[in-house]
Order: structure tokens, then C-alpha cells, then sequence
């Protein structure tokens, strides 16, 4: 079975069907399923080998899991196509402009007029529902599923709100975490979309069979094609320019946004938003570049207002190490409240950040301050008033005379020579940690762990000394860990000696 997976399929059909590596971890993953089937299930009528099983889909597991590399390294490229190819508001103001868009509302101007009788080919019918599903799109930026999804009866329990029109979706890929889809229609396209229900649609014989998300994709491809835009257009490529508009115009509004198209914030961040990471690096890149070339003044300046900046910003959302106010300096009404709240550890030199946050949660008049930012004023403050109670040194006011100097240097002279002398320095001496009596004991009672190579584990050699009257004697005078440090010397001393 391991011989079939590598060699047909991953060496021969890959190859030829030209798999991307995150296809290929579905398959394989697929094929970890079945075996854990087998193992779970054992169908009858399959004979099978329960280790040979087991074997293969850790192999399995394992062949999967080399492949991570290239499934990222895919990921990524697929988002730098998506960026150079993206959908923007110009191509969509190209399309609604464009002869293909205007020559499917003229078709649909025809339609709704009852008093003519204008026959739908299959030309006029494709072109207004691919124009329709292309709108809804741009209107709503759902997933292909939702219009394929959306049936006869939910159309016709549309419900109104305001000057708009709503129709719920039950069935789509997200309605188990998010509920039923909602398509949001205006008035000019609920009309356009009743026109195309109504009256159209019901003149085409293969209009009753369903569509499926493929068709829905090649049909808004399709139409963008005939408008001459030159850009690779699928259902996502609405939600990613939809998510990059909303987040660049009005961020706010992001959230809901996520709602509507049922699916998280965070998918959309990581999926969808296409520029961040594009302006945080030109943005990144200025600032490097007029850092590195400025000089002087200049330099000195530039990182003073960088300085600055950069701790609003960080004092803002609340994770500064330095953070300033916005007007880059304490005000005096902000200091003495700090002042009299922290005065004892002032006036004691000690502070900890423990203590300052303490202080914080204590007192409502410090809510909002950064604890990094009160505490490294505390400390300016402290090292201030430290420098200034120190003792300026002072040069001696009188002189003396050439009799006492000499005087002076006599004394010393005996003091040193005393103090020097080798018959008063006391000898010494290095006691071992261990007396002989203890280390007949210690040999003892791990002569296992000396001689024998057996493993040295610290909650053993506890347990030992614990239950010995001569352990525990040791273990009052020695820690655990100099025992540890004993016994390692000695299986060391053991093995070296000649056999």
C-alpha cells in the first residue's frame, strides 16, 4: 500500500496532474481518514493487517507534514497574484460602464414593458443573468454558494426594509456558525432581478436546472470578459477588493462588514486584506531611509520627534516600556498625584513595578496611566534627589608640617611591617564537603548509580537519604543537589579507572 501511494500516485499522477502541494495534503489526509477507518471500523469482508495499517498512516503523516513548506510558500504566492491582479473600484466602474452592461439593461428595459412581446433567445438570457449575478456581487460580496444556494421560494419571501430588498439564503458553506446568508438588494436591482425572475427566465427550458459555484464564477467571468476588462475575476476576487475597500475608507466598519459576508474579522485580515502588508513596508522603509541618511543636528532631532511618535502611539494602546502623553511631558497636576500616592517609596528610594501597578488598581485618579511610564518617573525622580543630598568632596584646609609627615610616615612604617608578617597570617586549609564516613555511606547506598550505570534521578536519590538515619544526617548538613553532584564525580572516577 506505502509502494502504491509513493510511486503511483505521488511520483507518476502528481507529476502529470500537476497537484499544488496543499491538494496533495488533502488527498493524503484523506487517505489518513480511511485508514483510521479500518482501524476503527474493521469492515468485514477486508482483510487487513491492524500494525501494517497503523504504520502506513504515520508514513502518511509523515510524507504530509513535508510538504508544509511548499503549501505556505504557495499560500504566499497566491496572495502576491491576488494583489497584482485585484479587483479595484476603476474596473468596476469600467464594467458598469462599459457596452455589455448597458446592452443588458436595454434587454431588461424590453422585458419589462408588457404591452410588447419581445421573444428571450438564449443569448439575451445569458447575458442579462450573468450581468445580475455580477451586480449582487458588487452589492453584497458573498460567496459564489449563496447565489447557487438561493431558490424560487426564498426569492419570493423577500422581504422589505427601508427603501431596500432582502432575501435570506439557508443553504451556503458558512449558515452552521453564521445562520442564513442575506442578499441586500436596491430598488433599481430588485426590479432588474424581477424582470429576469418573472418574465425571462421562465421562457428557457434549462433555466429550472440549479447552477452550482463554478457556474456562477465562469458566468461573472464571462461577462467582465465581453466589457473588456482585462483582469482574472472570481467571487473572491469581490470580497478581497470589498474587505481592502472597507478597511482602507472605514476601517470601523469592518467588523460588520465580516458579519455580512459570514465569515470572522480575523479570516478577512488574513485572507482578504491585500495592501497592509504593502504600506506598512513603504511606510517602514521612508522612515529607515531618511534614519540612516540623516546626520548631526538632523539625527538628533529626527530621533527626538521618532522618540516622541512612536510612544503616543505605544501609550495609546497601552503597551509602552516609555510612554509619554501627548503633550510628550508630565504636567504638574499629574506628577503630584503620583507624588503623594507613591510618596513613602519615594522618600525610601525603593520602587518595583509590582508596586506601581498596586498603586494603579488602588487609586481611580491614576486610571488610564501607563505603569511603565509612572514608574520610570518615579525612579528620574529618585536619582535626582539622590545626586543632590550627595556630599561635595572638599580639599583639606589645613597643611601640615615636615616633623609631623615624618612623624607620620614612622608609624606607619611599624603598623605595615607588623601586619605583614607572615608568623600572624593564619594558614588555610580546604575542607572536603564530604567526610570519609559519609562517602562509605553514599557508596552504599547508590552503589547502583555508581557502578552499575543505572540513571541518576534526583526524586530517587532523595527518596534514599530520607529513609537512611546516616541519609538524613547528610541531608541536614548538604542540599540534594551537591549529593546529585557527588554521585556523578564518582561514576565519572569509576569509569575511568583501568579495567
Amino acid at each position: 500500500m506505502q509502494s502504491l501511494v509513493r510511486q503511483v500516485f505521488l511520483k507518476s499522477h502528481v507529476e502529470k496532474k500537476r497537484y499544488e502541494a496543499g491538494t496533495i495534503k488533502s488527498y493524503l489526509m484523506s487517505l489518513r481518514h480511511f485508514y483510521t477507518f479500518l482501524v476503527s471500523d474493521r469492515p468485514e469482508n477486508f482483510n487487513f493487517d491492524v500494525e501494517e495499517v497503523n504504520a502506513a498512516r504515520e508514513k502518511v503523516k509523515l510524507w504530509s507534514v513535508s510538504y508544509k513548506r511548499e503549501s505556505s510558500e504557495r499560500k504566499w504566492q497566491k496572495l502576491q497574484e491576488d494583489m497584482l491582479n485585484r479587483l479595484t473600484p476603476g474596473n468596476i466602474w469600467s464594467f458598469e460602464k462599459s457596452q455589455t452592461a448597458r446592452e443588458a439593461v436595454k434587454i431588461i428595459g424590453k422585458h419589462s414593458d408588457n404591452s410588447q412581446t419581445t421573444v428571450v433567445t438564449q443569448q439575451s438570457y445569458t447575458l442579462v443573468r450573468d450581468f445580475l449575478f455580477t451586480q449582487i456581487f458588487i452589492d453584497n460580496a458573498n460567496r459564489p454558494g449563496v447565489l447557487a444556494g438561493m431558490t424560487i421560494d426564498e426569492y419570493k419571501r423577500m422581504t422589505k426594509q427601508d427603501d431596500t430588498y432582502i432575501i435570506t439564503v439557508l443553504k451556503h458553506k458558512t449558515s452552521h456558525v453564521h445562520g442564513p446568508a442575506r442578499l441586500v438588494l436596491s430598488s433599481k436591482l430588485k426590479s432588474w432581478l424581477s424582470v429576469f425572475v418573472e418574465v425571462m427566465r421562465p421562457q428557457i427550458a434549462s433555466a429550472t436546472c440549479g447552477n452550482v459555484s463554478g457556474h456562477i464564477t465562469k458566468a461573472v467571468q464571462s461577462v467582465f470578459k465581453k466589457s473588456g476588462i482585462n483582469v482574472k475575476v472570481t467571487s473572491t476576487s469581490f470580497r478581497k477588493a470589498a474587505v481592502t475597500a472597507v478597511h482602507s475608507g472605514k476601517p470601523t466598519f469592518s467588523g460588520k462588514l465580516a458579519r455580512h459576508m459570514a465569515h470572522s474579522e480575523t479570516t478577512a485580515k488574513k485572507y482578504y486584506l491585500l495592501t497592509e502588508k504593502t504600506k506598512e513596508s513603504v511606510e517602514t522603509s521612508k522612515e529607515l531611509g531618511e534614519l540612516m541618511r540623516c546626520d548631526g543636528e538632523e539625527q538628533q532631532d529626527s530621533g527626538k520627534k521618532g522618540d516622541s511618535e512612536t510612544r503616543d502611539k505605544e501609550d495609546t494602546a497601552g503597551e509602552t516600556e516609555c510612554a509619554t502623553n501627548q503633550k510628550g511631558e508630565w504636567n504638574d497636576s499629574d506628577f503630584e498625584k503620583v507624588r503623594t500616592i507613591f510618596g513613602k517609596d519615594i522618600a525610601a528610594k525603593t520602587i518595583t513595578m509590582e508596586r506601581v501597578r498596586e498603586g494603579i488598581e488602588s487609586n481611580e485618579e491614576l486610571y488610564g496611566m501607563s505603569p511603565r511610564r509612572i514608574y520610570d518617573k518615579i525612579r528620574k525622580t529618585i536619582n535626582k534627589e539622590s545626586a543632590s543630598l550627595q556630599n561635595i568632596p572638599e580639599l583639606p584646609q589645613t597643611c601640615e608640617s615636615l616633623e609631623d609627615k615624618l612623624q607620620r610616615f614612622e608609624e606607619c612604617s611599624e603598623t605595615v611591617d607588623e601586619e605583614l608578617s607572615i608568623s600572624i597570617i593564619q594558614p588555610s586549609e580546604r575542607n572536603s564537603n564530604f567526610t570519609n564516613e559519609e562517602m562509605n555511606s553514599l557508596q552504599k547506598m547508590f552503589k547502583d548509580m555508581i557502578t552499575e550505570d543505572k540513571k541518576i534521578c534526583r526524586i530517587e536519590i532523595e527518596k534514599r537519604l530520607s529513609t537512611n538515619k546516616e541519609g538524613e544526617n547528610i541531608l541536614k548538613k548538604l542540599s540534594v543537589q551537591k549529593v546529585v553532584n557527588r554521585i556523578k564525580y564518582e561514576r565519572r572516577k569509576h569509569r575511568q579507572q583501568p579495567k
